[in-house]
């Protein structure tokens, strides 16, 4: 029920990003702008005294607590950034003993969001049963003027935990979508005619 929902609300944040076309730049995090170039991207990280490293490895602070940031690029446009608490020698990814904990620190990153955007959109429980090993359980999602989508909830993988904060640009995340789903279509099709 509770993927089906997560599901649901990215069918929807995709509809929406098809009526929606962004006239103005759109800010990813700090001075970062959806669809920059990685070299762009790159410069932005290195000159940004907050941001420690790179587009390859960067991290840097979200309330009071250190984050790894993760850059995708699509045809060398920026359009997801995730802020993770898994990277080398955190201390803030734990075992299916101490589930609750991963829980407990998406809240300082809901504050932090809903102090710029107001309360979530969407709010899900999520429990232990509801994580699947290379997955995200989102707890919160806002839809920030149908081009920007914001998440929060839990990862795991290999029975660990930790939290996870995306941020996404929802018109670049509608190609891709639209782009995987021809190619599964094709796919589809390409097989059928061997039965």
């Amino acid at each position: 029920m509770r993927t089906r929902l997560g599901i649901m609300v990215l069918v929807v944040l995709a509809l929406l990003a098809w009526t929606v076309q962004a006239s103005e730049p759109v800010k990813a995090y700090k001075g970062l702008i959806f669809g920059e170039s990685q070299s762009e991207t790159n410069k932005k990280v290195m000159a940004d005294k907050s941001l420690q490293g790179n587009v390859w490895a960067c991290f840097t602070k979200v309330g009071g607590e250190q984050y790894g940031i993760q850059f995708d690029f699509d045809e060398d446009r920026l359009y997801l950034i995730r802020l993770t608490s898994n990277f080398p020698f955190t201390t803030r990814k734990y075992g299916p003993q101490h589930f609750d904990r991963a829980l407990a620190d998406l809240e300082p990153l809901r504050q932090v969001i809903e102090a710029q955007y107001g309360p979530p959109h969407v709010v899900d429980d999520i429990t232990f049963l509801d994580m699947r090993d290379g997955r995200v359980a989102f707890k919160y999602a806002w839809n920030i003027n149908g081009v920007k989508a914001i998440t929060i909830g839990v990862a795991c993988q290999r029975y660990e935990y930790w939290a996870e904060l995306s941020i996404g640009y929802i018109p670049i995340l509608s190609e891709i979508g639209a782009r995987e789903s021809q190619e599964k279509a094709e796919q589809i099709t390409g097989s059928a005619s061997d039965f």
